[in-house]
């Protein structure tokens, strides 16, 4: 399939100061979302 179908979406988690781990893991048996960009304010 064609990627033809966009989403946003905004997470809030909350972050220790200093190092953190990000995970990104499929939820579903379509497997892990196509992520193109990650922004850490």
């Amino acid at each position: 399939g064609a990627w033809t179908n966009w989403v946003d979406v905004t997470l809030t988690v909350p972050l220790q100061a200093g190092a953190n781990t990000i995970r990104v893991s499929a939820t579903t048996a379509n497997g892990a979302p196509n992520l193109d960009y990650l922004d850490v304010e």
